[in-house]
């Protein structure tokens, strides 16, 4: 006896595999998909926040840069007014240490012609004792 009943292996099959993808799209891929889409935006949102980051960082970089310069250009100003104001310092106490120099030389000078003078008139005076001593040994 054959009975002619429909093979219905087929649509159970395809009822069980529909059932089963079904139920793993529910529990596995819906979820997985979430959590891949959740990194990539997170991933994404990184990317600009490091973007955003190392823009910041170029900027005040430059700006650190351009006040650097401006401080050291500032600085070498002072140095210069400070190395001008010092030469100038120097070149007056140079000059008074000269006038004073000049001053104690042009004393001095005038002291020694006074002991020249007096070293002379001493000699002459000795010369004109020595003379008549002499004049008067030999008897004249």
């Amino acid at each position: 006896m054959s009975l002619d009943l429909p093979n219905f292996t087929l649509i159970i099959q395809f009822v069980l595999f529909f059932g089963a993808f079904l139920s793993l799209n529910y529990l596995v891929f819906t979820p997985l998909l979430k959590v891949i889409e959740e990194r990539r935006k997170k991933t994404v949102e990184t990317f600009k926040k490091t973007e955003e980051l190392s823009q910041k960082t170029a900027s005040l970089s430059h700006e650190y840069d351009g006040k650097l310069k401006e401080y050291r250009s500032h600085l070498k100003q002072k140095i210069e007014g400070a190395r001008q104001e010092f030469l100038k310092n120097q070149a007056q106490i140079l000059e008074k240490n000269r006038e004073d120099f000049s001053q104690s030389m042009k004393r001095h000078q005038a002291g020694v012609q006074q002991q020249v003078i007096l070293a002379e008139k001493e000699l002459t005076q000795d010369i004109e004792d020595a003379s008549l001593e002499i004049a008067h040994k030999f008897g004249v």
